[in-house]
């Protein structure tokens, strides 16, 4: 993986670590319901 691709400037790595935190956070609301 090349992490010096961007997207619209934005560095994937950042994106993809975004992505991860979002769906952390999602996956934890869900198990506490």
């Amino acid at each position: 993986m090349n992490l010096k691709k961007t997207y619209r400037g934005i560095p994937l790595f950042i994106i993809i670590a975004s992505a991860i935190i979002i769906i952390g956070a999602a996956a934890q609301s869900v198990s506490w319901t």
